[in-house]
């Protein structure tokens, strides 16, 4: 798979190649931890400060959106890591310690379309899948071309450290809190037997207007401006089942993963959202940082055998639990 020849996806890929690489180059790597925990976090990461640090953008006293004009979330958005990280904090004492119990997932009711990728890696179907979703690293390491999954509508979460529009960011922790506990997320959602999660209780976060407007192609109320996605990356249910979940991954050891909370999407021949099905594959281009990380897919290897040429990463996350001595 040759990530240049993909219609369309090379915009969106190309930029967000040349905002994450201003960042990356002149950042010093996330300290080592504990697997699973976060007893030592690092104050900044490296010349990235963190976010909690810098002065409020104008637009959260003067009253103009957020979102635009876009800029690449460049702060750490937690002590353990910065957005492209996908980084879940859960609250000390929580048990299990999985994202599900997390109130940094902001539910956003309603919403769509939107791409998942929680089951995107390697270059074969997984187990309960019904075609291949690989994550094909670009050559520089920076950005993964990641095939994804559709879907026109629905509940879906949105990770307040995953926010890679760092307006919108700003703006979800001036509304919800750094941690999301002032806004609706997935504490406060209930899954019925149909496996439809119904959600109730405080504000939805703004942030997901912008993701559900995305596909309208009006930058001025849009994550990202529409030249460069057509949909968002965010996490939902809706491949599961067939797939499954682990019930509690273990951490992997340091390596390269794709973080495609809130990434930018686009069909590979570019055509319109309207004209496709829940589950019909779609291109997105993920940020890849090198950290711990968890396999959300039950049963997988930590790490992907390059094929066909290509090197290939899960698309992952990582959940560490809140500590006494830690701060956002």
């Amino acid at each position: 798979m040759m990530i240049a020849r993909r219609s369309g996806f090379g915009v969106c890929l190309g930029v967000l190649l040349m905002l994450i690489c201003a960042v990356s180059v002149s950042a010093a790597p996330a300290a080592e931890q504990a697997p699973g925990k976060a007893d030592t976090p690092p104050v900044t990461g490296g010349q990235e400060p963190l976010c909690s640090t810098l002065p409020p953008p104008s637009c959260l006293t003067n009253g103009t959106p957020c979102n635009t004009p876009f800029e690449l979330t460049k702060c750490w958005t937690t002590s353990y890591g910065p957005a492209r990280a996908d980084m879940v904090v859960v609250p000390a004492g929580t048990v299990p310690a999985v994202p599900t119990k997390s109130p940094n997932m902001l539910a956003c009711k309603g919403g769509g379309p939107y791409a998942l990728c929680f089951f995107s890696g390697p270059p074969g179907i997984i187990s309960g899948g019904k075609q291949a979703l690989p994550c094909t690293l670009d050559r520089e390491g920076l950005t993964a071309n990641c095939t994804c999954q559709y879907y026109s509508s629905g509940t879906y979460f949105v990770d307040i450290n995953g926010i890679l529009n760092q307006g919108a960011y700003f703006e979800a922790v001036n509304q919800c809190g750094a941690d999301g506990t002032g806004c609706l997320n997935i504490t406060n959602c209930q899954q019925d037997s149909q496996g439809v999660y119904t959600c109730s209780g405080p504000q939805q976060a703004k942030v997901c207007n912008y993701i559900n407007s995305q596909s309208s192609g009006n930058s001025a109320t849009s994550f990202y401006p529409t030249a460069q996605a057509q949909i968002i990356s965010t996490f939902s249910f809706a491949m599961t089942p067939p797939y499954s979940l682990s019930a509690k991954a273990p951490t992997c050891p340091k390596a390269k993963y794709a973080g495609c909370m809130t990434a930018p999407c686009r069909f590979a021949d570019g055509s319109d959202p309207s004209t496709h099905q829940n589950g019909d594959a779609i291109q997105c281009a993920c940020p890849v940082y090198e950290g711990e990380y968890q396999v959300g897919a039950a049963g997988q290897a930590c790490t992907i055998d390059p094929a066909n040429g290509n090197t290939y990463v899960w698309s992952a996350s990582n959940t560490v639990v809140q500590t006494s001595d830690s701060k956002k």
